[in-house]
Parts: structure tokens; C-alpha cells; sequence
């Protein structure tokens, strides 16, 4: 997730550098490489992440559902500018 005054930055810049194609945020390259040269490599993670309960855990929960509970994994992931609605 990203403002829009972020991505639209990032568009310029790209416009001004060129570019054909500008990634934001710029890990998402890293999910690029996966799915061009290791697709089965990448169903596996995301399908570990968030479809596949852990075992041991009777409520079924997800490796991703475990990892926001862990504490100040919210504060993080989630920025307070996030979490409220803005009007």
C-alpha cells in the first residue's frame, strides 16, 4: 500500500529517466524474477503464506496470520495513516 502523491512521484521520475515500466515499491522486482524463472517457486511461498494452516494451531491460522500477531507487526506493516479513514 501507497499514497498516491508516492506512486505518482515515481511515475514522473520514471517518465523524466525514460523508463518503460516503473515498479513501486522496488521489492516487488524481487516477486518479477520469481514469476519469470520460478513460477512453482513462488505458488509454493505465497500458497505457504497465506493458504496452508500451521499445523499445531487448533483455530487453522496461516504462517501470515501468526506473523501479525506477533507484537508491533501491526504498527509496522500498518502505519496509524493507514489504519484510520481520512474524509
Amino acid at each position: 500500500m501507497a499514497y498516491a502523491e508516492e506512486c505518482a512521484k515515481e511515475v514522473i521520475h520514471g517518465v523524466a529517466r525514460g523508463c518503460k515500466y516503473v515498479r513501486y515499491p522496488y521489492w516487488y522486482s524481487t516477486f518479477l524474477l520469481y514469476r519469470v524463472f520460478a513460477p512453482e517457486v513462488l505458488d509454493f511461498l505465497l500458497a505457504f503464506m497465506y493458504l496452508r494452516p500451521i499445523m499445531g494451531r487448533k483455530d487453522g491460522a496461516t504462517l501470515s496470520k501468526i506473523i501479525m500477531e506477533l507484537p508491533g507487526v501491526k504498527n509496522i506493516m500498518y502505519p496509524p495513516n493507514i489504519r484510520s479513514i481520512k474524509q
